[in-house]
């Protein structure tokens, strides 16, 4: 799922979203690193076909959509 617009929140319970870029692939979970440069595991298995390189939200340790890549970059 990929949102262009993406508001960088949960939709659910509105708490902010963290971007971060994958680093590496394991199964159903990838290591990410997030704006502040730290390292962390996240789950993937809402987001379809994640690869590496890909910049994702991440929400409580969850991948909660892609960002597209033109925002990715600002």
């Amino acid at each position: 799922m990929i949102h262009p617009q993406a508001t960088h929140q949960c939709s659910v319970c509105a708490d902010a979203a963290d971007r971060a870029k994958v680093q590496t692939l394991r199964d159903s979970d990838a290591e990410v690193k997030l704006k502040s440069g730290r390292i962390a595991t996240v789950a993937i298995d809402l987001i379809p076909g994640v690869q590496v390189g890909d910049t994702l939200l991440i929400h409580q340790g969850v991948a909660i959509s892609r960002v597209a890549t033109e925002e990715s970059e600002a």
